[in-house]
């Protein structure tokens, strides 16, 4: 038996694949760091807009596997009505990512692809792991796809301000998420508690397999974008 907490352990999964401080998976963020451009770095966030798009989706696979109605079910649904804006689309994650695109577009390119293959395959391997996995190993794969965002979004909310790149309008998607994603992680985290701390070995197992899963997805995802370009 882990005698960690969820929590405890997830900080831990954390820690390993973080896209800003590990050593192992922060080639993204030196590229952003030390060598991107406007124009590069605009044409990576064209690929990773599909995966934003479609994350409410995902959240809401998890909601969908949950059996029963509890306060950990009323908090995820609370995650995809975010998501989605309350029922304005003004304020859904799709809206305010493309905002933050269109004020980084000094040259006016299109801001949409054909195909985003690596957001496809990012989308694609997550959505089929939710589908057929229990709703815990769903929450911990998401839930820590969550907790990764937070210091890659202070990152590129930091590295965008300093360097006036979205002078057009002021961009809050980063900044909100940098903040949001705390909280909606431990939600998520919350939902695998219960089965966390039923002590069984193999179920302790399968959500820190799942979480590692989900880890990995997301490093990769950042991975096969900077090949794109």
């Amino acid at each position: 038996m882990n005698t960690m907490t969820i929590f405890e352990k997830m900080e831990e999964i954390s820690s390993e694949y973080d896209l800003v401080n590990s050593e192992k998976y922060n080639y993204y963020a030196e590229w952003l760091q030390q060598e991107a451009n406007r124009a590069d770095f605009l044409h990576t966030q064209i690929h990773f807009r599909y995966a934003v798009e479609n994350f409410g989706s995902v959240i809401a696979g998890v909601l969908s596997k949950m059996p029963t109605l509890t306060e950990e079910r009323m908090s995820i649904a609370e995650n995809v009505a975010e998501e989605h804006g309350h029922n304005n689309f003004s304020k859904t994650h799709k809206k305010t990512f493309i905002t933050f695109l269109e004020s980084m577009n000094e040259n006016n390119v299109s801001l949409n692809l054909n195909k985003s293959l690596p957001a496809m395959k990012f989308n694609e391997s997550v959505r089929n792991f939710i589908l057929t996995h229990s709703y815990y190993e769903g929450a911990a794969m998401v839930g820590i796809i969550e907790h990764l965002y937070i210091n890659m979004s202070a990152l590129i909310a930091k590295t965008v301000n300093q360097r006036n790149w979205d002078e057009f309008c002021q961009q809050s998607h980063y900044d909100v998420h940098a903040e949001l994603d705390a909280e909606h992680a431990r939600e998520l985290f919350e939902v695998s508690e219960s089965m966390w701390n039923t002590g069984n070995i193999e179920i302790q197992k399968q959500i820190v397999d799942a979480a590692e899963l989900g880890a990995l997805y997301f490093v990769s995802l950042y991975n096969d974008i900077l090949e794109e370009i």
